[in-house]
């Protein structure tokens, strides 16, 4: 970079400094530091002497340096090792200090220096710690408004952090991920999410390509060496986790500016952009993100915040998707979409993260939070309201019933002893990660669906709107939200959500109906665990967990439905039902709502069961999912649980009628004797054979949403774990059409979009070696992230042990992007037939897998390794190898110690159902 450049950028940021800041720019008289300008009026002294120098900050930055704003010159060439800058922070030091902290890390600093009012001071900079804290060492005591400048270079990262490169057919491409600490990899700032502030920023490219941040382009200027500059627009603040850049040969569609509406007065341009070729694939994305723009500003009330939308396609990809603010990025499954190859789940899944990723440009983004123990708040807003976006516009999608599903897979993880708040102290960086869990997203959207039934939906919108509004460009809280909707909705929201949110586990209601004088429902509330741990000598349980529940009951007399409701505070308590007649049945979860379990006594389950036609889908839902919970907490027994919930099969809506798949898939594969299998499968086959007929393998133009979605929830569960020979086999036969091995290409007609993965595994399993052979060389020539994934879901589907170490040979192959690489190890893990010589493989090659994955995926394998066991030996074997690893790694100390929980489960459960499973299982009914 020119000097000439240097100076400019100087003058122009502190220009903005000085209308920043209301700050005087005279200084008290004081004495003068060596060197240093007497006609400056900078606040400079010199250092005393014996004076001890600030101490190292432990987690976040001193509060008395504030940035006020960043100007951003980075050099991006995809096809070199290394990239360069120089940035320039406005800083405000509020006490004279000779040391400021901040952030960079691994790059390698060439020059810096502090420009004050009037002078310069050279400074030192060294980074002091391995996760990027920089010390910038100055001359003399120095405090007031000043200018740090900083020129460094720094490799591309290679683990998908940072500034990082991605290939596709072998093309690279620069892409960023900064959240939530990663900026820091890329350039020197204030990375925690509290410094919010306008950015500049400015790319020099290779002229070929295109440069993409958060803003519009407002210029473009030559540059040597075959280079232009690229300079963006000002942003509004934003920290510095949610800036990014995107440089490559991209496609880029353009679509017509979405006009002014009532809350947006402005035209809106929205584009999307994938690399060279796939630009075609964009528009599905695109239709989706013009239709639920409009509806997410009306909800919110607030126009979009950013002065443009790019949906950014990147072919390797840790997450799902970024919220960047103006510039979101997602992984090409999750935002590609091809006529005919793509099917209806993934309109599906890629509907539900666009509304997600655009629900954070006004939830995370326009009002941020301020530190991450509230990481809450951005996922769990964003999770609900992408199924609340998605339902409006796409009802067939069933956004609204799969937010339901994600709720009830959390409490799973939820009514575990290792369970984490999801509000926790963060001490230290690598436990940042740990707020990122399906606790935080799932959990907190079932928090937020029944918080928003006990304010009302108006109310509650009110709420958001307010609290909203009030923190624009800023950073919220917890209690700001609170407080906003409390205030809105008159009711007392912050108890309730505090009590869910600070302590770990999930509630169960035990409900038991009184009729006298009044008919009440007697309420007993207790942390749900699995039978036997209540009285176990742990921490966590050292005292009874109690939490502020709203319950809302539905009841039923002579066909009469009517609602009731509590603030269920204290242990015991007692909820007043409408009218005096003891009703005929009642739902201690009235809507399927309430973030907590519930039981009854016999009778009255009996009753609730037998007037399931009278329940809304999100309460037969419910209703199916706890007594799946029954099961597998041990709290009934398993045949009791199976009983109860065979005629739930019968029910249109899979929610409810695949509750029964769940218990049995566990019965197979963790809990029943080995011998008994086939009276399992025999009996599964009774039940969900008919289903599958009367679904088949063909999807109809008329065919129900709820249809679609059961149809390969049913055909998996007989074709891969009960093994149903007939469904296999006209599955192999699609699979074998599909696969259309003579061609060079897949036959995307032979099979039904949703079921291709399927049906291309089964072929296969069957095809041996030789069709192996081929889907390998197909990978090796595809480009398409569908083909390449269902081509690894399908070879990872193969149960054949001697066949697993030629198959992992794979996982390391450089043909595999890093977020590929653990696809096909993952299903050989999960297979009763191949986890042996799968963790063989993973025990010698740990080392070199680390090297090649992403940390936050590493963590994951930990976890997944650590919960496979089922048995005492191997849950100490998996302990003994992985404690170790999980310690360097960040995040995976949480990740181990609830994978291992997981484990134990599974013990207790083989223990506590094992005799009621085989008991059922000897004679189990041929009808029902």
């Amino acid at each position: 970079m020119s000097a000439c450049f240097n100076r400019q950028l100087a003058f122009w940021v502190l220009s903005a400094v000085a209308a920043f800041s209301s700050r005087a720019t005279a200084a008290e008289a004081v004495e003068r530091c060596a060197g240093f300008p007497e006609q400056s009026t900078a606040q400079v002294a010199p250092i005393p002497a014996g004076k001890v120098e600030d101490a190292q900050p432990a987690l976040r930055l001193p509060a008395d340096v504030q940035p006020a704003y960043e100007a951003l010159s980075i050099t991006i060439d995809p096809a070199l090792a290394r990239f360069s800058g120089v940035a320039a922070i406005a800083i405000e030091m509020e006490t004279p200090r000779s040391v400021i902290w901040l952030h960079g890390r691994d790059l390698r600093v060439i020059e810096a220096h502090l420009d004050l009012q009037g002078g310069r001071l050279p400074v030192e900079l060294t980074q002091v710690t391995a996760g990027g804290l920089l010390r910038v060492r100055l001359p003399c005591l120095v405090s007031g408004r000043g200018l740090l400048s900083i020129t460094w270079d720094a490799p591309f990262n290679e683990h998908l952090a940072g500034l990082y490169i991605a290939r596709e057919n072998g093309v690279p491409y620069a892409f960023t991920q900064f959240e939530a600490i990663d900026a820091r990899r890329a350039f020197p700032c204030f990375d925690e999410p509290s410094f919010k502030i306008p950015w500049d920023i400015e790319l020099t490219v290779p002229n070929e390509q295109v440069a993409v941040s958060n803003s519009s382009i407002v210029s473009e200027t030559p540059s040597e060496g075959g280079k232009r500059r690229v300079r963006f627009g000002t942003t509004p603040p934003l920290p510095s986790y949610l800036l990014a850049f995107a440089v490559g040969t991209f496609d880029v569609v353009t679509t017509q500016p979405l006009p002014p509406n009532e809350v947006r007065d402005r035209p809106l341009q929205i584009r999307g952009i994938a690399t060279k070729g796939r630009g075609a694939e964009l528009q599905f994305a695109l239709d989706a993100t013009r239709a639920l723009m409009p509806w997410l500003e009306n909800w919110f009330g607030i126009a979009y915040p950013y002065d443009k939308l790019d949906q950014i396609a990147v072919p390797d990809f840790t997450y799902g998707a970024m919220e960047n603010a103006g510039a979101i990025t997602y992984r090409e499954s999750l935002l590609l979409y091809q006529k005919g190859i793509s099917g209806v789940l993934t309109e599906a899944a890629i509907a539900t993260t666009i509304a997600h990723e655009m629900a954070h440009q006004w939830f995370g983004d326009l009002v941020t939070l301020r530190w991450w123990t509230d990481a809450w708040l951005n996922e769990s807003f964003a999770t609900w309201m992408e199924h609340k976006s998605v339902e409006a516009w796409r009802p067939d999608l069933r956004a609204g019933i799969d937010q339901l599903g994600i709720v009830h897979r959390a409490m799973e993880s939820d009514a575990r002893l290792t369970a984490r708040a999801i509000r926790k102290p963060v001490e230290d960086e690598a436990t940042i990660w740990n707020q990122f869990d399906d606790l935080t997203y799932s959990k907190g959207a079932g928090l937020l669906s029944m918080m928003e039934s006990w304010s009302g939906p108006e109310q509650f919108q009110k709420g958001i709107q307010h609290y909203l509004r009030s923190h624009v460009n800023g950073g919220g809280s917890s209690d700001d939200l609170f407080a906003a909707l409390g205030e809105s909705s008159g009711r007392y929201i912050s108890g309730p959500m505090h009590s869910f949110l600070d302590q770990p586990g999930l509630p169960i209601v035990r409900a038991r109906l009184s009729c006298g004088v009044k008919v009440k429902l007697i309420l007993d509330q207790a942390r749900d665990l699995p039978a036997g741990t209540q009285t176990a000598p742990l921490g966590p349980l050292s005292r009874p967990a109690h939490w502020q529940i709203p319950v809302c009951a539905k009841s039923g007399t002579r066909g009469a439905i009517r609602s009731s409701c509590t603030l269920l505070t204290e242990e015991h308590g007692e909820l007043e039902l409408p009218g005096t007649r003891c009703p005929d049945w009642v739902m201690p979860n009235a809507n399927g709502v309430g973030y907590y379990r519930f039981s009854l006594d016999a009778r009255a389950l009996e009753a609730l069961t037998n007037a399931r036609a009278q329940l809304i889908i999100e309460e037969r839902a419910s209703l199916a999912a706890n007594l799946a919970a029954a099961y597998s907490q041990g709290t009934l027994p398993a045949a009791e649980v199976i009983h109860a919930l065979m005629p739930f099969t019968k029910d249109r809506e899979p929610e409810v009628a695949d509750a029964l798949i769940e218990v049995l898939t566990d019965a197979r594969t963790k809990t029943l004797d080995p011998r008994l299998r086939p009276a399992l499968d025999a009996f599964a086959g009774n039940l969900y054979g008919p289903i599958a007929t009367r679904l088949g393998w063909t999807e109809g133009d008329n065919d129900s949403p709820a249809a679609r979605s059961q149809r390969l929830e049913v055909l998996h569960f007989l074709a891969e774990t009960t093994r149903d020979a007939d469904v296999r086999a006209e599955g192999l036969k699609l699979g074998r059409g599909y696969a259309n091995l003579e061609q060079d290409n897949f036959e995307p007609a032979a099979v039904a979009p949703d079921l291709a993965s399927l049906a291309l595994s089964l072929w296969v399993q069957e095809g041996g070696e030789g069709v192996r052979q081929k889907l390998v060389a197909r990978l090796t020539n595809s480009g398409d992230s569908h083909m390449r994934r269902r081509i690894l879901i399908a070879l990872g589907s193969l149960r054949d042990p001697a066949v697993t170490p030629e198959l992992l040979k794979l996982v390391l192959d450089p043909q595999l992007k890093q977020n590929e690489r653990t696809s096909i190890l993952v299903a050989q893990l999960r297979h009763d037939e191949t986890r042996a010589p799968a963790m063989v493989w993973i025990v010698a090659h740990w080392d070199a897998l680390a090297a090649q994955i992403p940390e936050e995926t590493l963590s994951g394998m930990v976890g997944l390794v650590a919960q496979l066991g089922c048995d005492s030996n191997s849950i100490t074997a998996a302990d003994s190898f992985l404690r170790p690893r999980a310690a360097k790694i960040a995040g995976a100390s949480l990740e181990l110690e609830q994978g291992l929980d997981g484990a134990r489960l599974c013990k207790a459960r083989k223990e506590a159902q094992g005799k009621s499973l085989a008991e059922f299982f000897s004679r189990p009914p041929s009808k029902h």
